[in-house]
């Protein structure tokens, strides 16, 4: 379909890296999946342990003045409560517990997002 191209006139793309800020990780909305969850490019490896004598360690994303709490699992939030939680994939995901994180955020792929540890 189209025109034909030239295959060396094709460039390739690298995909955006997320960068360390103070307090925490500076990223982007890299895929928003079917539920409407929205992972980011920031590896799961950067959310501070969650899990600290059997406390789960606060850290939140935001977005804008928009603060959503990290979380070990969907369950830990409420019917309609956005959440930020490492996805089974090892990326930090920002979703609405039975709802879509996208549409209740307005965002999409390449937005930017801030994962940081709570004071």
């Amino acid at each position: 379909l189209g025109e034909a191209i030239a295959p060396d006139s094709l460039v390739s793309l690298s995909p955006p890296q997320p960068k360390s800020v103070p307090g925490g990780w500076q990223g982007s909305i890299q895929y928003v999946d079917h539920f409407g969850n929205l992972i980011t490019n920031i590896p799961g490896d950067r959310v501070p342990n969650n899990l600290e004598q059997g406390r789960s360690q606060s850290w939140r994303v935001q977005i804008g003045d928009t603060q959503i709490p990290g979380r070990q699992a969907y369950g830990a939030a409420e019917p309609g409560e956005l959440l930020a939680l490492v996805g089974s994939h090892g990326w930090v995901e920002i979703a609405q517990n039975q709802g879509s994180g996208a549409i209740a955020l307005g965002l999409t792929y390449g937005d930017h997002v801030q994962v940081l540890t709570a004071p």
